[in-house]
């Protein structure tokens, strides 16, 4: 199984993408935490990608690219995998394609107001990047990570801000997504506005009918 969630900032991608993982005994394969990873190691980040990335923007798709390329030639991801948090624009598709081929495209579906409320609750934790958010998913202790007792902080594309602005980049870049993989008749939509485990029943029944 080769599967691609997408959907706006705060839909849960993450989440179900794990969960999904889990259930199948496949690799969960976060673009953004190899970013991140990617962040943190100066030498392969510039301050201007830095930059980027502060401001809720999307980086060079030719970067996002190479760093994805070099975890999907790993043996764990050979033949399955769930990537979420990538592709994001439809140049970014185009050489996801290039890359590996692509059994389904799950797109969640979420209203910009629930967008504006997930996202102003969320809290990732500093060390094992787990992810909380104080309404709907809240760590057991305040400011602490339920999995590794990390401290939990916001991320600055978390901040009011930011995120308007990652809700307009979504609209302008990624929502064309949807239209990209109907056309080649690899999407299934579902709704992301419940309780966690009641999108991941849904998801996984789409997926038994899909797969």
């Amino acid at each position: 199984m080769k599967l691609v969630i997408i959907g706006p900032p705060g839909s849960g991608k993450g989440t179900q993408a794990r969960m999904i993982a889990e259930k199948y005994n496949v690799p969960h394969i976060e673009a953004g935490k190899l970013l991140r990873e990617a962040v943190a190691d100066k030498s392969k980040l510039s301050d201007e990608e830095k930059n980027i990335m502060e401001r809720g923007e999307l980086l060079p798709d030719t970067f996002v690219a190479d760093v994805l390329t070099i975890r999907l030639m790993e043996p764990d991801a050979k033949n399955n995998f769930v990537l979420d948090g990538y592709p994001r624009t439809l140049r970014q598709a185009e050489l996801l394609e290039r890359i590996s081929r692509i059994d389904l495209v799950m797109n969640i579906l979420l209203s910009p107001t629930e967008i504006v409320k997930r996202l102003s609750g969320r809290r990732s934790c500093t060390n094992c990047d787990a992810v909380y958010n104080v309404m709907i998913n809240p760590p057991k202790q305040e400011g602490i990570c339920d999995e590794c007792k990390g401290a939990l902080f916001i991320r600055e594309d978390d901040r009011s801000g930011v995120i308007e602005h990652r809700i307009e980049v979504y609209n302008e870049r990624t929502r064309p997504l949807i239209e990209y993989y109907e056309h080649r008749n690899l999407l299934v939509s579902i709704d992301g506005s419940g309780m966690i485990l009641e999108i991941f029943d849904n998801a996984i029944k789409v997926l038994e009918n899909r797969l």
